[in-house]
């Protein structure tokens, strides 16, 4: 059968879409080849489990592990695990700080990032300030103090944030298998709140 004229225009035109589709599929699968891997990963194995001792987080993949209290309230949420000694209702119109405040509510939040580079910046310039505190070059200014704490082997820099003379907000950080360990306490005003902090600070544990 002979093809008309416009028949062969539309076929050569056909044939010409499918190789360009197939041309930009080669370059695209390329490219994403040779993008590069992404230097930070946020860490999001994390489990929940009851025990004996409390509520237990742990993220196999990191060795890492903590015990919180058997009545708070644990959350994951995929990169990150939030936990308090009770809700935080948010009323209209008030600061939530005057809702911490009345309640007395302990919360902090646990953080952990994997790093594809043991010479990241983020981990270079926390080990930096390690060595400072510990060399005495760092330690308190007007609203935040840094101090080195030991947890079952594993020493965390210690940030305490201060308003009106008082230790409302307390940062720990610390350095292993190329990870960075976060965990800060979130917004508080009592004594009690401060040494639930520090209690379930001194139960970590990184393998």
């Amino acid at each position: 059968m002979k093809l008309s004229k416009t028949n062969k225009i539309i076929i050569v035109a056909g044939a010409f879409f499918i190789l360009f589709t197939v041309i930009i599929g080669v370059v695209l699968r390329t490219e994403k080849n040779n993008l590069p891997a992404k230097e930070i990963e946020l860490v999001s194995d994390y489990e929940i489990a009851e025990s004996s001792s409390g509520k237990i987080v742990e993220s196999k993949q990191t060795g890492f592990s903590v015990s919180l209290p058997a009545d708070w309230i644990v959350r994951d949420f995929d990169d990150k695990v939030r936990f308090s000694n009770s809700e935080i209702q948010i009323e209209p119109g008030k600061d939530v700080s005057e809702t911490i405040k009345e309640n007395n509510i302990c919360s902090g939040i646990i953080e952990i990032k994997k790093y594809l580079k043991a010479d990241h910046k983020d981990i270079t310039s926390l080990a930096g300030l390690i060595k400072q505190v510990e060399a005495g070059e760092k330690g308190q200014d007007r609203n935040y103090a840094y101090s080195l704490v030991e947890a079952n082997n594993r020493t965390f820099l210690k940030t305490e944030f201060s308003k009106d003379n008082q230790v409302v907000y307390i940062s720990a950080k610390t350095i292993a298998n190329s990870n960075i360990y976060h965990l800060n306490s979130g917004l508080f005003f009592s004594e009690e709140c401060e040494q639930a902090f520090n209690n379930i600070l001194q139960s970590v544990k990184i393998k």
